[in-house]
């Protein structure tokens, strides 16, 4: 797997390093053997959430449409090596109950989230991690409460108000009407090699959307993501927050490039750019644990990771991972120009 980190019109290429993964096997049955599934009684309801691993938390927030299961192997796999993780069904998504307020906005979410964490006991400052949609909502919680982000990754984050275009000049994202993005997603989704563990995946997380009646609920966060402009929040989050890596996958059709990168400039953040659409994570669990980890080093969590018995090579990973990024962020790797 490719993966580049982009730093003001540079590209680092990191070198390949492979960690081992456990998840169980591959498939929903391997994932059941790391995760668990549990229930915790809010405001609006009754909300079920994936949790499993131990070591550094890591909170995890899906993508728009979807739900945890999506990721189910992807995030066994994370909570294989090192990390615990915990994946809340987002309000009015899936089975999950709508929000309480009327409100539909990324605050909304983030205030949600941080209830979530007091509600099911995950007191310790998290990770924040989150997916598309997941990732805006992510922003939001690292922005309002820095108290319980101890970094963030964004993966295919929406936010970026700007860089939008089909075969034309790029306009802003907000102008990108609902036929668009699905004819986008419809692409991402049939094409790459992971397409046979992509789409039952995907169709996971989207048939509850549509038999539980909450087709108008996803219909309104379209707008939400549509009009994204999280620039500021990111500028807060460079200027006083957590550390934080904004990572995205060079055939994303739904989040373009131009819209991650100003993200990433607005809160002076390096940019990871990796192999992949805009759904790679589900696709290639090994690689997304591969790409968190490192980023996790980088981010100055490698004592976390090592202090957690790392199944297989233990500290010996840790130090590779630790070598990897050191050399890469030394100047001795091979550096490119951006294209």
């Amino acid at each position: 797997m490719l993966i580049m980190v982009g730093a003001l019109g540079v590209n680092i290429r990191l070198p390949e390093v492979h960690l081992p993964w456990n998840s169980g096997g591959a498939g929903p049955d391997g994932a059941g053997k790391v995760l668990q599934w549990s229930e915790v009684e809010m405001e609006e309801g009754v909300y079920e959430y994936a949790h499993g691993g131990s070591g550094l938390p890591v909170l995890f927030l899906h993508g728009w449409g979807v739900s945890p299961r999506t990721y189910r192997e992807s995030l066994a796999a994370l909570a294989s090596v090192g990390c615990r993780v915990v994946a809340p069904f987002m309000p009015g998504l899936g089975r999950a109950p709508r929000l309480a307020s009327r409100e539909r906005s990324f605050e909304a979410y983030a205030d949600w989230v941080v209830r979530f964490l007091d509600a099911a006991g995950f007191t310790s400052p998290v990770v924040a991690t989150g997916h598309s949609f997941g990732g805006g909502v992510a922003i939001q919680v690292a922005h309002d409460r820095k108290d319980l982000v101890r970094s963030a990754i964004l993966l295919n984050p929406v936010g970026g108000p700007v860089g939008f275009s089909i075969g034309g000049p790029v306009r802003p994202m907000a102008g990108r009407h609902i036929w668009e993005w699905g004819e986008e997603l419809g692409v991402d989704l049939l094409t790459g090699s992971s397409i046979f563990r992509v789409l039952p995946a995907v169709a996971e997380g989207v048939l509850p959307n549509l038999l539980h009646a909450n087709v108008l609920e996803v219909l309104k966060l379209v707008n939400v993501v549509r009009r994204a402009d999280l620039m500021a929040e990111m500028g807060g989050i460079g200027r006083s927050g957590p550390p934080v890596t904004v990572v995205w996958s060079d055939r994303d059709r739904l989040v373009p490039r131009a819209a991650v990168t100003g993200l990433a400039h607005s809160a002076g953040a390096p940019l990871v750019v990796t192999e992949g659409s805009h759904t790679w994570l589900i696709g290639d669990p090994e690689g997304f644990a591969d790409l968190m980890l490192r980023t996790l080093v980088a981010q100055g969590m490698e004592s976390d990771l090592i202090g957690a018995g790392i199944e297989g090579t233990g500290t010996d990973m840790g130090v590779v991972l630790l070598a990897a990024v050191e050399d890469a962020f030394g100047g001795e790797a091979d550096l490119e120009a951006d294209a």
